[in-house]
């Protein structure tokens, strides 16, 4: 339904058990691009290598342009996701990033 770039690679998974599903990040990071995108799967889409990629509000993939590393729950709706983009000191919110600093993304869940 849209085109994936090669070389992703598995960043994270957690279960939810409120939800009763798994949240997976993937994440790929090449000379001059990055970025992750969250899936959700049942057990037993897991099962049978499925999952399902995570949408936005205008029903479009949701894509970070950072390497997703790792991702946990703040509260029952809201996700921290963090980014590390190892080889790229990329701005963030107009800001130059340092070499010690990791962007974040909060992602609500309605």
């Amino acid at each position: 339904d849209f085109p994936l770039p090669a070389n992703m690679g598995l960043s994270s998974i957690e279960y939810d058990a409120t939800r009763k599903l798994f949240w997976i990040l993937t994440s790929y990071e090449a000379p001059t691009q990055l970025g992750a995108y969250l899936w959700i799967a049942t057990e037993a889409e897991l099962r049978n290598n499925k999952m399902r990629i995570v949408r936005d509000a205008d029903n479009k993939p949701l894509f970070f342009n950072h390497k997703a590393e790792d991702l946990t729950f703040i509260t029952p709706n809201t996700m921290l996701i963090v980014h590390d983009d190892d080889r790229m000191q990329l701005m963030v919110n107009g800001v130059q990033r340092k070499p010690h600093q990791a962007p974040y993304t909060i992602v609500t869940i309605k």
